[in-house]
């Protein structure tokens, strides 16, 4: 009894999450789209889902700043019934940016199934706030700009783009629910 039939790799619209500083200059920025492969029916039923995941176009960290890109899949539903199931997991993509001082955060999750379709969730699109240029400053003590000094030149020293990928599971299911196709009738 093993998963055959298998199609794909199914593949979503690209999506992108940049991040960018008061002045409109880019900072970071992370390309992907979302893959997976479908079909896969044991002994004739079903239609399950398999390596979900995502395929990287951009991975991009200007001089000073760091991305931290983390992608998780969650536990696999069952979009179909019992009878005839359909596998679904949620593709969870988190993408942080930071400097020296400040970071700032950003996910995007798509369900995707067995049968080839997928369904955007939750995806952030919110920016970071500008700085506002000619607002007051507070009093310079110059051993605090040598301070600064060096944590941005350790930051510079340190600068390289990360991606961190790391897969995590989790659900919610009635007690004694030991399979995922022991539940039916997802929306």
């Amino acid at each position: 009894t093993q998963l055959e039939n298998w199609k794909g790799p199914a593949q979503s619209d690209s999506y992108s999450i940049e991040f960018k500083n008061g002045l409109g200059k880019k900072l970071t920025k992370f390309s992907w789209r979302f893959v997976w492969k479908y079909g896969g029916d044991m002994n004739g039923v079903g239609k399950y889902v398999t390596e979900a995941g995502v395929d990287i176009d951009t991975a991009y960290a200007y001089l000073s700043e760091h991305l931290d890109v983390e992608i998780k899949s969650l536990k696999p539903v069952n979009y179909g019934t019992s009878a005839n199931p359909v596998g679904g997991v949620d593709v969870q993509v988190s993408v942080s940016s930071h400097g020296a001082f400040e970071k700032t955060t950003k996910v995007c999750t798509l369900t995707v199934k067995g049968d080839g379709t997928s369904a955007l969730g939750t995806c952030e699109h919110s920016e970071v706030d500008p700085v506002e240029v000619g607002s007051e400053l507070p009093a310079i003590d110059p051993s605090t700009v040598v301070e600064i000094g060096k944590e941005v030149y350790q930051a510079i020293e340190d600068n390289q783009p990360t991606l961190n990928t790391t897969i995590d599971w989790a659900g919610a299911v009635p007690k004694g629910v030991t399979e995922w196709t022991q539940l039916e009738n997802w929306q």
